[in-house]
């Protein structure tokens, strides 16, 4: 037993393990079987419990505060993390359910970022179309002070955004157009530029250093040096010129093209070195991929502003040596003296008459020359003498000349008589000042007093003819026939035969540029041509274009009347080809597939045409309302015209539906149908002023006999200004018809196989699709005549489309198979929102869809309901419209309805409206017995 509580201690001792104790003594324990060592053991035990209890007791008491702050402290952090785990726990559940919500509302979230995206992209768009708004003034600034390269910039940047990211903008098309005709054209102001610094600025400052140099040496001796030219060498070429930042965008470079160069700031004068000048003009003219076009120009004017330069030298020249030139004028005033009296002893004035052939024909721009319509008609050179300079050429070796005439006499004899000629020339001249456009030929041999053309015979034309028969009366008549002077056969093969066949070449070659195009009819005129001309609506540029030709030839025959004839029979070519060429234009709007379009074929059909003309709102359309005789019943007159009307479609058109291909669907179309009707209108009014003017008969001796004479041509001519006006009435009785035909294509198919036997529904209650449709069809139409026609006419085509409309809907009661008590309000809804566009577009209440409305809520009574109704309000209806409505609430009706009560029903429907009629004629007859 010792020696097991001795091996127990020291098992105790070594062991710090409070487990490993427990164990030892449990082993203990186990091991012994003796009682009294286990009650010795549990003894000891308890001792020790003891003394640790007591240890434990004085531990506590002496370190109270410490343990009441650590167990305080530990009860503080346990608390803690419970909360904390209680907190990451809810956030783990908000985070779950925040999860799930943004899942749920992923698509909004995205939808939401990509708006915020857009109206970023929107802010930036809008900063630069203010920007691009400001691109007109800020150009117009730079080009007015010169600083062409900020300019090119600038209006290459802006023209770039307005054809990219804004060219979606449709309230910047103006301005889009503006920018592009000044991209277009500024090139032209800088190649301007680029000559007036190559050969102008460059010489005339050669020019005043010449005359300083001049002033200085004036009295002393010859000096041989060379003056100072503009050195060559120390420009920059255009390659060196134009570095890579020069072809970088825009928006990118615009900064460092301002940086490099200081002469496009506005501080500095960018004219103040010539060289830097032009060096600039190269550069904007590569930002704007102008430099083939401008080299093609420098080598079109190279010759021109050579001449110019030695026009100018010659001038200067001349100016020095004016007064000696006045000596020699006063040395030689008796020989001209005694020259122009032997000019007035000619003893017949055919040789004259000669003598003036050279000179016409030279006026009027050789008549070679005019008989070939591609040949210029000027002087111009085509520069081929310089061509040689632009070509690459071998290097040649210089030849050394074996012997010279200059110190011969024949050479010294002929330097001295061209001096001699040059000096008569400065005494005859006087002076030989002129601007760029004096057409001065080179070696001083003529200066004329304008540009020499084929126009200049219609400013010649009488006074040469006054001329012409004067000389033919000093020649006297020869014997056996009329003696013709030689000058007037020249002047009538030059007109007949060339001038005649120019103006016909020109004439064509103007039509055939805006006629033979793929769509004449949507190519329209200018606003500023528009407002010249004085016309409020659109027309065709070919009418502008045959107009104008028209009035160049009748000016033409008010300036050559003797050849009026020929003048006339080409207007009259000319008018029938343009006619043609409208009526091939309008077949192809109309007519799809070989078949005419319903409104067409009914504006072709006389009966139909004469008839609709016949109504009075053709006349009052025609006539102004200002002008027009005021009707006590006038409203009444209208609305039995618009009734007539509707009977006539209605009875046409009203049982059948109408295809797609029957119908002109596209809006672009009929608006270049009302662009032709104004401009026929306008061209036949323009020519029956022209027409007007034209004198019956005229002398036409000079002219070739002609096939027709005066009266048959004004005949024809007559008859094409109908053609006009007819083919003007024709556009017009189309859109007329076309907008009520649209009305049928949509509104049958609405009755004949709509379902208004419906239950009552949010679905069911909205607007028939076929109305919706018809409504932007006719808002679409609205806009297109709004902007084609005059007032006038587009209230012919709109006014009476209300009772139309109603007709059709009111007809269409035979055609629905049943109809619900909710139908009937959807129909009423239908009504209603046709009555509220017509409204809008006619600013009348359009009370005929009132009437319609009326009727269709006349079906909400039974078909007894609906008899004692017609008693207690009176007939409203025709009787057919009554038979509809009966026919309709009977087949309404669940199961099937007594025939034989239907029968009974039509016949008292029969006799109370011979019952009103009866009491109607009563009651007028009573009136007009009072009266």
């Amino acid at each position: 037993m010792a020696a097991d509580t001795g091996r127990y201690r020291s098992a105790v001792s070594k062991s710090k393990d409070p487990s490993g104790l427990l164990i030892s003594v449990i082993r203990t324990l186990s091991n012994s079987d003796d009682v009294q060592d286990r009650e010795t053991e549990k003894g000891r035990l308890e001792e020790a419990f003891e003394k640790c209890d007591r240890d434990l007791d004085e531990q506590i008491v002496q370190h109270y505060a410490e343990l009441t702050t650590a167990i305080r402290t530990y009860q503080s952090i346990t608390e803690r993390i419970t909360s904390s785990r209680n907190k990451i726990k809810q956030v783990k559940e908000n985070l779950l359910s925040c999860k799930m919500l943004l899942h749920c509302k992923r698509d909004e979230l995205r939808k939401l970022w990509i708006e915020g995206i857009e109206h970023k992209h929107v802010l930036q768009l809008l900063d630069e179309i203010e920007s691009i708004k400001q691109v007109p003034q800020r150009l117009e600034a730079c080009m007015a002070s010169k600083h062409y390269l900020h300019a090119t910039d600038m209006l290459v940047s802006a023209v770039d955004s307005l054809e990219g990211p804004l060219l979606q903008v449709e309230g910047l098309g103006d301005l889009r157009l503006e920018l592009h005709s000044k991209k277009l054209n500024i090139h032209l102001v800088l190649i301007d530029e680029l000559h007036r610094h190559l050969y102008i600025k460059s010489t005339s400052r050669l020019g005043h250093k010449n005359k300083e140099k001049n002033a200085a040496r004036h009295s002393t001796a010859k000096d041989t040096s060379h003056m100072p030219v503009l050195d060559v060498s120390s420009l920059s070429t255009p390659r060196k010129l134009l570095d890579s930042s020069q072809f970088s965008t825009p928006g990118s470079g615009s900064g460092k093209v301002r940086e490099l160069n200081q002469t496009d700031l506005p501080e500095v004068d960018p004219e103040e070195n010539s060289a830097e000048f032009m060096g600039i003009l190269i550069k904007a003219l590569a930002k704007l991929k102008k430099i083939p076009e401008t080299i093609k120009a420098i080598m079109e004017r190279l010759e021109p502003e050579l001449k110019q330069i030695v026009k100018r030298s010659t001038t200067q020249i001349a100016d020095h040596a004016y007064q000696r030139g006045e000596n020699l004028a006063q040395e030689s005033q008796p020989r001209y003296t005694r020259i122009a009296g032997g000019m007035k002893e000619l003893d017949g004035q055919w040789e004259t008459g000669i003598v003036l052939l050279p000179a016409v024909d030279l006026f009027l721009c050789n008549s070679r020359s005019a008989a070939e319509p591609s040949a210029q008609l000027s002087y111009a050179s085509t520069g081929s003498e310089f061509a040689a300079f632009f070509a690459k050429k071998k290097p040649q070796r210089a030849k050394q000349s074996l012997f010279k005439f200059e110190s011969s006499s024949h050479a010294i004899s002929m330097s001295a008589y061209l001096r001699e000629q040059r000096r008569e020339l400065y005494s005859k001249s006087g002076e030989l000042q002129g601007g760029a456009d004096d057409n001065l030929i080179e070696g001083g041999e003529m200066k004329f007093v304008c540009k020499p053309g084929a126009r200049n015979i219609t400013v010649i034309f009488q006074p040469l003819l006054r001329f012409i028969q004067e000389i033919e009366m000093n020649m006297g008549p020869a014997p056996g026939q009329a003696k013709q002077c030689q000058l007037r056969t020249f002047l009538t093969y030059y007109i007949n035969d060339l001038f005649l066949n120019q103006v016909r070449t020109e004439i064509n070659k103007e039509i055939e540029a805006v006629s033979k195009t793929s769509d004449p009819l949507k190519i329209l005129a200018s606003a500023d041509t528009m407002k010249v001309l004085g016309v409020q609506r659109p027309l065709l540029q070919s009418t502008v274009v045959v107009e104008k030709s028209i009035q160049d030839l009748m000016s033409l025959m008010q300036d050559l009347s003797a050849y009026s004839n020929q003048f006339l029979e080409m207007v009259c070519d000319k008018l029938k080809e343009y006619k043609d060429i409208c009526n091939t234009a309008y077949r192809g709007i109309v007519q799809c597939e070989e078949k005419l379009t319903i409104s067409a074929s009914w504006s072709k059909d006389e009966d139909i045409s004469r008839l609709l003309q016949s109504l009075p709102n053709w006349a009052n359309m025609a006539q102004p309302r200002q002008t027009r005789q005021k009707r006590e019943d006038e409203e009444d007159f209208t609305r039995a015209a618009f009734a007539k009307e509707s009977e006539v479609l209605t009875g046409n058109l009203g049982d059948k539906l109408i295809p797609q291909n029957e119908i002109l669907r596209d809006v672009s179309d009929l608006k270049a149908l009302a662009n032709l009707h104004e401009s026929m209108e306008w061209l036949a009014g323009r020519l029956k002023t022209f027409f007007s003017s034209v004198p019956q008969a005229t002398n036409t001796h000079i002219s070739r006999e002609l096939p027709r004479s005066r009266e048959q041509i004004l005949q024809t001519l007559s008859d094409l200004s109908r053609g006009f006006q007819d083919i003007a009435d024709r556009c017009l009785l189309v859109l007329h018809l076309e907008v009520r035909v649209h009305c049928f294509h949509y509104l049958i198919p609405l009755a004949k196989q709509g379902n208004y036997a419906i239950v009552a529904n949010v679905e069911s209650m909205d607007y028939d699709p076929l109305v919706v449709k018809l409504n932007k069809d006719i808002s679409a139409i609205e806009e297109a005549m709004g902007a084609g026609l005059q007032q006038h006419k587009f209230q012919y085509i709109f006014e009476g489309l209300g009772h139309l409309i109603s007709c059709i809907l009111i007809n269409g009661a035979q055609y629905f198979k049943r109809i619900s008590e909710s139908g009937i309000k959807k129909m009423c809804r239908n009504i209603f929102v046709l009555q509220q566009n017509l409204t809008n577009i006619t600013m009348s209440r359009e009370a005929d869809l009132d009437f319609a409305r009326q009727y269709y809520e006349m079906l909400y009574n039974t078909a007894d309901e609906l008899l004692n109704l017609v008693v207690d309000q009176g007939v409203r209806y025709t009787e057919l419209e009554y038979i509809n409505a009966l026919s309709l609430l009977q087949r309404s009706q669940t199961g099937v309805g007594d025939l034989g009560t239907q029968n009974t029903r039509l016949q008292r429907l029969k006799e109370i409206i011979c019952e009103q009629a009866a009491i109607k004629q009563a009651t007028k007859d009573k009136k007009i017995t009072t009266v």
